[in-house]
């Protein structure tokens, strides 16, 4: 890859119908050389704002070390079938059916959305994950102006059982919460903030319910990662 190269910002636009309101596309990727590389939970939400639906997720194969998984994808009538490999020639994480499923299920959102070749995740090649620069990898997404809301976390079947809960205000400024919540780096942090809207927000009891369980999840994969 040529050092000096700079990645096509118009490129960017096509970001815009794809991603949830609120979410500038300047801020879910970065330049890598003259590529654009977009971080993995950003994808996520590309899948739930675009009805992404995995179909199946099989573990092809698997030997000491190294991993191929195949993910099939359907968005309307669009099916996608691709696969994710993980080996020490390219992976030099220690969990190799985890980073395969990761790259397999990237590449698939990716494609189905009609943006893979224009923009790559950040899971697809191990020089992209040492690449973005430090104050960029923790930079949350810029918000839509909005009323004050809860910051959660989410999956994307989440998300989307966040938008079905009602159309009003309330529902709209839980999935902006949700969106801005993704920069949340510790466990206490996240404890805090759930804690801190249980006390100032006035929620139905399927929405409290919604941020528990949001809140329970994000708490578990900080945990884990």
């Amino acid at each position: 890859m040529a050092q000096n190269k700079k990645a096509n910002v118009d490129d960017l636009k096509m970001l815009r119908d794809l991603l949830p309101t609120g979410v500038n596309p300047r801020d879910t990727v970065w330049d890598c050389h003259g590529t654009w590389v977009m971080y993995h939970r950003y994808i996520e939400l590309i899948a739930a704002n675009n009805n992404v639906e995995i179909v199946s997720l099989d573990l092809c194969d698997v030997r000491e070390k190294s991993a191929v998984v195949r993910c099939e994808v359907e968005a309307g009538d669009r099916k996608i079938i691709t696969f994710g490999e993980a080996s020490p020639a390219n992976c030099k994480n220690a969990y190799p059916v985890a980073m395969a499923e990761k790259r397999a299920v990237d590449r698939a959102v990716l494609k189905a959305v009609l943006i893979h070749g224009t923009i790559y995740s950040e899971n697809e090649d191990e020089t992209f994950a040492a690449s973005p620069p430090p104050a960029q990898a923790l930079a949350p997404a810029t918000p839509a102006p909005a009323k004050a809301a809860p910051q959660i976390a989410q999956t994307p079947q989440d998300l989307m059982t966040a938008a079905e809960i009602a159309a009003d205000d309330q529902t709209a400024a839980v999935k902006q919460g949700a969106i801005q919540a993704l920069a949340a780096t510790s466990v206490e942090k996240l404890r805090s903030e759930f804690q801190m809207w249980r006390k100032n927000v006035a929620a139905s009891s399927d929405e409290t319910d919604l941020v528990t369980k949001l809140f329970s999840y994000q708490a578990k994969t900080l945990e884990e990662n």
